[in-house]
């Protein structure tokens, strides 16, 4: 059974409310870190706290001669104590009641395995690290191995295509059938046109038509 120890704090100026905020803070904490963090606080009330803290602490070492180390606090709560009254003067004669609440306060402190220190926490983070780093490789390799598989599967199936289909025969081009044009009507005095022109030529030239080269026969003898 876990040896506990305790500090309390009675008729302390301050509402319960006011003290179990900064209560919360601290419960299941190590004694150091509770400490620590109640120095961070603006709240009046961490003080009070922080000399529960540190008496419960020091009540442990010294009764039963426990190391700071190993002390954890258990329990923190603020109960209700009597109210202190108040009057305020108001208009015409009247009176506002003022509540002054006190609460006592309680820490307990137990006897917890030693508090790991900054290396023990290193070494775990590490440890971590390593086992998330090899989970990732492990299934890096086993996405990789399917990719693999899947890659020789289709270069396995290609050459069975291929086969299949085999070469493609090239079928020679079928020549364009030559297209007569029609001599129509007005082909006719475009060809007229030109042989005048020609004719025209050689004559400036000196030069015969074509088939007028050869010479007449006169026969005189019959005339």
């Amino acid at each position: 059974m876990a040896r506990l120890t305790r500090a309390r704090a009675s008729y302390v100026l301050m509402s319960p409310r006011k003290a179990r905020l900064v209560l919360d803070l601290v419960r299941g904490r190590y004694v150091d870190d509770a400490v620590a963090i109640l120095k961070a606080v603006p709240n009046r009330a961490a003080r009070v706290v922080e000399k529960l803290v540190n008496s419960a602490a020091a009540n442990a070492e010294a009764n039963l001669h426990i190391s700071r180390d190993s002390l954890k606090v258990k329990g923190a709560f603020a109960d209700q104590g009597p109210s202190l009254k108040r009057f305020q003067p108001r208009a015409m004669g009247r009176a506002y009641r003022i509540l002054k609440r006190t609460s006592h306060i309680t820490v307990i402190v137990e006897e917890a395995e030693p508090r790991p220190s900054v290396k023990r926490l290193a070494h775990t983070v590490t440890k971590a690290e390593a086992r998330g780093r090899r989970k990732r490789g492990e299934e890096e390799a086993q996405s990789g191995q399917k990719r693999g598989r899947a890659r020789k599967q289709v270069e396995q199936a290609a050459p069975q295509v291929e086969e299949r289909a085999g070469p493609a025969e090239e079928q020679p081009m079928a020549e364009a059938p030559a297209v007569e044009t029609p001599q129509t009507e007005d082909s006719a005095p475009a060809e007229s046109a030109q042989a005048e022109a020609e004719a025209t030529d050689a004559g400036a030239t000196g030069e015969e038509p074509a088939g007028e080269g050869e010479p007449k026969s006169e026969d005189k003898g019959d005339s």
